[in-house]
């Protein structure tokens, strides 16, 4: 996966705007917030790890009946940890196949990609080894994957700095692989049957106001409207919607004389993980937004990374890429609550023809 990131993208702006005929200033910050990856951990699971000095971990209770024993779980994050550091050091794309999977694949070849865009000490932050510690497995039964809550140490970390990972065993050549990683604040206490696995939910089952395969519209639809349609309704106002909605709301502030829009993408990442807890369910999500940046009367200069995509050169129209993950928690009653979003941009074109995704289709009734 990337380097740091914050617990919930802000909208940073890929261009800039100069007076027709004149220069203007790029900016260095684009794609979103960036995320980090990790190396060894200390760990404690919903079984009561301990660590051990060798890097091994042993759980009180190793005889679970999901796809992997804590044990087991362990022993993959410590893999995804060290070749991880070591794919972030010399940015290799062969290497990161070989233990992440989907949109957060996706999203760190996206940063390899725009590698020559970071400063030279963002360059050298980038290759610094990380961990994960205070690790806190969450696995069900039933599924090829699981969860885990874990402490991030290291480079691009605060001290209490939290994320929640997700490893899949469903890619093409049946490893298991790191598909998500988001920043989170608090994770919710997940419900656990009598031999401690986790309940999963499914994922298309509505709980409540939502279904967990329906809150990448939600989330879409905080920047595409401000919230004024599928979100009034289904999502409270958590500190991540607000600065999701940002994206909306600050959109024209730093492009003067040009206007932006954003627009929910359909994107090959649909997976949504999601397990029960106490009051509900929590869920990790995939999705993928446009913005599609339009002047009549000045030009937009690329920045740095969206120059890596487009090339230097001006230009009155551009349409940028962004893949997320999220997490949300979707109670018995009640809106739902994001607690986490985290963004990179993966591409950008200079005509409306160009770019990764195709739109979602309209919602109903629209």
């Amino acid at each position: 996966m990337k380097t740091s990131h914050a617990i919930s993208a802000s909208t940073l702006l890929a261009v800039t705007v100069a007076l027709l005929g004149t220069a203007g200033c790029g900016s260095d910050n684009d794609g979103g917030s960036r995320k980090s990856k990790a190396g060894s951990s200390t760990s404690s699971s919903s079984e009561g790890n301990s660590p051990k000095g060798d890097g091994s971990r042993t759980g009180k209770n190793t005889k679970t009946r999901g796809p992997v024993t804590v044990s087991q779980a362990n022993a993959l994050v410590d893999r995804y940890e060290k070749l991880n550091n070591k794919a972030n050091k010399s940015r290799s794309a062969d290497l990161n196949a070989t233990f992440e999977s989907g949109a957060l694949r996706r999203q760190s070849l996206a940063q390899f990609r725009q590698y020559p865009a970071l400063t030279k000490k963002e360059q050298r932050d980038y290759g610094k080894p990380f961990t994960y510690a205070d690790r806190k497995f969450h696995i069900p039964a039933d599924r090829e994957w699981f969860m885990a809550d874990v402490l991030g140490k290291g480079s691009g970390f605060g001290k209490k700095d939290r994320r929640v990972l997700v490893f899949d065993r469903g890619s093409a050549d049946g490893r298991w692989k790191m598909v998500a990683a988001v920043n989170i604040t608090t994770f919710p206490k997940v419900s656990e049957n009598a031999d401690g696995t986790a309940q999963a939910a499914a994922p298309t089952r509505k709980n409540g106001v939502l279904a967990p395969a329906d809150l990448t519209d939600a989330v879409n639809d905080l920047m595409e409207t401000g919230g004024t349609a599928k979100a009034r309704t289904t999502l409270a106002d958590t500190p991540v919607a607000k600065t999701t909605r940002s994206w909306y709301t600050d959109r024209n502030k730093k492009l003067s004389g040009a206007a932006v829009a954003y627009k929910g993408m359909k994107t090959p990442y649909d997976e949504v993980y999601a397990l029960r807890t106490g009051n509900g369910v929590v869920a990790v999500f995939n999705g993928a937004v446009r913005s599609v940046e339009r002047s009549t009367t000045n030009y937009i200069r690329p920045s740095k990374a969206t120059s890596v995509y487009t090339g230097p050169e001006q230009s009155t129209f551009f349409q940028l890429d962004y893949l997320y993950q999220g997490i949300a928690t979707i109670p018995d009653t009640g809106k739902a609550e994001l607690l986490g979003r985290d963004s990179e941009m993966t591409g950008a074109a200079r005509t409306p023809t160009g770019g990764e995704y195709t739109q979602s289709p309209p919602r109903s009734g629209s």
